[in-house]
């Protein structure tokens, strides 16, 4: 009982705390720039070309050798993808 009783009042602090931040950086550092420009950028289809680009590159200027770089870069994005979406 102690413990969740501490535990509530930790996030209590925690969200007083954030919420001045949250507000700063959503409002004050908010421009009409990247309202517009932000919600291409998000696309993942958009980022195909440049993916594919990365793949020829490496597999023309380094052959055999840059396999492991490329296994090494999709093993890194899923484990990024893994740990956003289900530990975060």
């Amino acid at each position: 009982m102690f413990f969740l009783q501490t535990g509530s009042y930790l996030f209590t602090g925690i969200d007083a705390a954030e919420r001045p931040l949250f507000f700063f950086i959503n409002k004050g550092l908010a421009n009409n720039f990247f309202d517009k420009v932000m919600p291409f950028v998000r696309e993942s289809n958009l980022w195909v070309p440049l993916y594919l680009f990365m793949l020829v590159f490496i597999l023309v200027n380094f052959g055999k050798k840059g396999w492991p770089w490329i296994l090494f870069a999709i093993c890194t994005a899923a484990a990024c993808d893994l740990a956003s979406s289900r530990l975060i």
